[in-house]
């Protein structure tokens, strides 16, 4: 029996669609931000209120659908994927917990678990597919702005590598610049 070391999950086999207990989990970080998102429309029932409770709403479901998506791609029964499942779960807590004064004392709190959820998760995702062949990343990788620098650079790599090679098996150096027509 063979090892294997990818993070990612496995296609094709009976269980691979299978959701975990800590995907469950993760999921009801979720249910208590929008428990915490309703109790503060309650509290400030006003055009004003909605407007700020539909911005957190945002923030809240797009951390939630991108860590949700990534994690469809990664195997969470693999430890490395668990405790990165673990630190987002800590990290939702601190945003949904910061939730009802998201405008007030606890705005700086919100917006730092949020920004730490966006580029962490996008950080681990890209360190987890690090080994995979390149048709899997591109499947994997979440399509975020916050990968596209990352790609951007494996992009640039590839093509001074190709550029190197092609250098290398040149005959020789050419003669000098081409004559200019004219």
């Amino acid at each position: 029996m063979s090892i294997s070391r990818s993070l990612l999950r496995g296609r094709g086999s009976l269980d691979s669609g299978k959701v975990g207990m800590v995907e469950l989990f993760f999921d009801l970080v979720f249910v208590f931000a929008v428990t915490q998102l309703s109790h503060s429309l309650l509290a400030q029932l006003s055009i004003l209120g909605a407007v700020q409770v539909a911005l957190l709403m945002v923030a809240v479901w797009w951390v939630w659908i991108f860590t949700s998506w990534i994690t469809n791609w990664l195997d969470p029964e693999k430890l490395t994927i668990r405790l990165g499942l673990f630190g987002l779960m800590i990290a939702g807590l601190l945003l949904s917990s910061s939730i009802p004064k998201a405008f007030t004392e606890r705005g700086l709190m919100f917006a730092s678990a949020f920004v730490f959820m966006q580029v962490g998760r996008t950080l681990f995702a890209i360190w987890a597919v690090r080994g995979e062949s390149l048709s899997m990343t591109r499947r994997a990788a979440p399509r975020t702005p916050l990968v596209a620098p990352s790609r951007l650079a494996r992009r640039l790599r590839c093509n001074q590598l190709r550029r190197n090679r092609t250098r290398r098996q040149s005959p020789g150096p050419s003669s000098g610049p081409p004559a200019e027509e004219g």
